[in-house]
């Protein structure tokens, strides 16, 4: 593999000509993007530091609000890679990102000042949000704009955050933990990290020799955490092993509409694979062969108006999400505020599908302020329409990150699609928490550093054919 178009000749004069005719020129062609744009990389003091990150991810402490030590790393760390930052952001995504953000703190000033009289200390904390999101993009896009291979020691340091995860109750969970309103599906739940940090890891050093063997791991990992754990865990890395499997069988080199039409095709091969689970799943957890705890989520979220359907299971699941858009449809423009989201806007979404609210659902509504339990019509129904556009490009780069992990077929593209789609689904159903903010930031960053890396070495590669 090459690193830089120059020409490996030597200035022996004696036997030049002899040895130009017993060996070719070798021509140091530009870095193969389809195989080593996320290569290993020698330890050094910048990937201990990205791995630290990693690996204090899930430390979170309570300062003027709850932060995690990963965060505080990076921003103490960001202005030595400050200086990468000035020719970045002439590209049009960073510009785009930064406007946007820049127009949901405005969005959030004349909601919460203006128009619904918010606390400040509640629209301080609407804008932190967006700043806490803006840090790790700031960061990944200084730290990969120059060398992608640092994400490889950040997979590495997720093992010993998710240990920590495992051993430590978090600062939000605290309160809950204590006053008894969570029980064993709580601590299920924590086992889930740690198992897909490891397997993720494996299938790093995996990948290139075996893939069917990462798709073994995958599929395993997905069964034991849809019997015990979360079904939107299982499910994502479940898709990620098809669309492995898929991958092996298709090349995702060659002319660029070659690669589309290939792209295409895996795109509907997985989706009808996901359709394919769902009946699985829907013959499968009624019956018990799941295991009582999926059975008797099953039986709760299929109960509505909607039964077994997949949006009637989607909008059980989730009504607290629908919840922020109802809200978000009964005052589009400007929003409620900064955590004002009114209370009586989920009891009323488990009424209008004819399901039973959950007990720990009605403690939490009147322990906390409400933000919207999802990142896009959270935003939307605090802040109005102009809190929107930001989520909307974020969107936009999940997409775009997901093809691009099918087309780079990298050691790392099992993470990548594993990020894709956790992070399209944390836009539309989770809110914008510790682990949202990092990682929503980290694939717009990705998609700019890859994105420069392919036109770099498109430019590059060009002058040698």
């Amino acid at each position: 593999m090459f690193d830089s178009p120059s020409m490996a000749i030597t200035e022996r004069s004696p036997s030049l000509a002899s040895r130009l005719i017993k060996r070719p020129i070798r021509i140091r062609a530009p870095q193969d993007l389809h195989g080593d744009l996320f290569g290993p990389r020698k330890l050094d003091v910048s990937s201990t530091l990205v791995f630290f990150v990693g690996a204090l991810s899930t430390y979170d402490i309570s300062l003027f609000g709850r932060v995690v030590v990963s965060e505080l790393l990076m921003l103490v760390l960001l202005p030595a890679f400050a200086f990468r930052l000035i020719w970045l952001f002439k590209r049009p995504l960073p510009f785009a990102v930064l406007v946007s953000a820049a127009l949901a703190i405005s969005a959030i000033l004349v909601s919460d000042l203006l128009v619904n009289g918010v606390a400040l200390y509640d629209s301080a904390r609407g804008i932190a949000r967006i700043g806490f999101f803006l840090l790790p993009f700031l960061f990944w896009s200084a730290v990969l704009y120059e060398d992608p291979r640092l994400l490889r020691y950040y997979v590495w340091g997720l093992i010993p955050a998710s240990i920590i995860g495992l051993f430590r109750v978090s600062e939000y969970d605290m309160l809950s933990v204590q006053i008894g309103l969570v029980g064993y599906e709580y601590w299920l739940y924590k086992v889930g990290p740690l198992l897909k940090s490891v397997a993720f890891a494996l299938v790093m050093l995996l990948y290139k020799r075996s893939r069917l063997l990462s798709c073994a791991i995958l599929v395993v990992l997905g069964v034991i955490l849809a019997l015990f754990s979360s079904r939107t865990q299982a499910a994502s890395l479940l898709i990620v092993a098809m669309l492995i499997g898929i991958m092996s069988g298709y090349k995702t080199s060659g002319s660029r509409s070659l690669i589309r039409r290939r792209l295409i095709a895996i795109s509907v091969i997985a989706f009808s694979l996901v359709v394919a689970t769902y009946v699985v799943y829907i013959v499968a957890a009624p019956r018990g062969w799941m295991g009582e705890y999926q059975q008797i989520k099953f039986e709760t979220q299929a109960q509505s108006r909607f039964g077994a359907t997949p949006w009637g299971i989607l909008l059980t699941g989730r009504a607290d999400s629908f919840a922020a858009l109802r809200a978000a449809w009964e005052k589009p423009w400007f929003g409620f505020g900064s955590w004002s989201i009114p209370r009586t806007v989920l009891p009323e979404i488990y009424h209008y599908l004819g399901a039973r609210m959950p007990s720990y659902l009605h403690e939490r509504l009147y322990m906390e302020a409400d933000a919207g339990h999802s990142v896009l019509f959270g935003a939307w129904a605090t802040s109005g329409l102009l809190a929107v556009p930001l989520w909307l490009v974020v969107g936009l780069c999940v997409i775009r990150l997901f093809f691009q992990a099918i087309r780079l077929d990298s050691s790392v593209s099992p993470y990548l699609l594993l990020l894709a789609i956790s992070s399209a689904f944390t836009l539309l159903f989770n809110p914008l928490n510790l682990a949202a903010r990092a990682m929503l930031g980290m694939v717009v960053a990705l998609v700019i550093a890859i994105d420069r890396h392919e036109t770099r070495d498109r430019a590059i590669g060009s002058k040698w054919k």
